[in-house]
């Protein structure tokens, strides 16, 4: 970026912040890389880029933990589906099946997650 190679991190705007959070990831490499929501907040030729780079390190043999609410972005990116709640895994699902099954993530979420009525 022109112009911004002094400034610090803290000044640039939510979304760029969560690009070079990003970036770091996709440029070390390592065998295990976990992305806790960062997708949310960003353009969407960084999520397009994002995704690419989701799937070449899936290619290489890499894992990726992949947490996110975005069901979309998880039926295009994930080989398996841990659904949680309130903090306890229900289960470890291929995505395939479950799309294959219920044809969205949301209709199989929503058929194993009642929603609860607040009290």
């Amino acid at each position: 970026m022109p112009h911004r190679e002094y400034d610090l991190i803290e000044d640039y705007s939510h979304g760029m912040r969560k690009k070079v959070q990003l970036i770091a990831a996709f440029m070390l490499r390592r065998p295990f890389t976990a992305i806790d929501e960062t997708l949310n907040g960003i353009d969407f030729d960084g999520l397009r880029i994002s995704e690419r780079h989701i799937r070449q390190m899936r290619a290489d043999g890499l894992t990726i933990l992949l947490c996110s609410h975005d069901f979309s972005l998880l039926e295009r990116s994930a080989d398996r589906i841990i659904l949680m709640s309130s903090g306890e895994i229900l289960g470890s699902f291929a995505t395939a099946e479950i799309l294959a099954e219920h044809r969205t993530l949301y209709s199989f979420v929503d058929q194993k997650l009642p929603i609860r009525e607040p009290a």
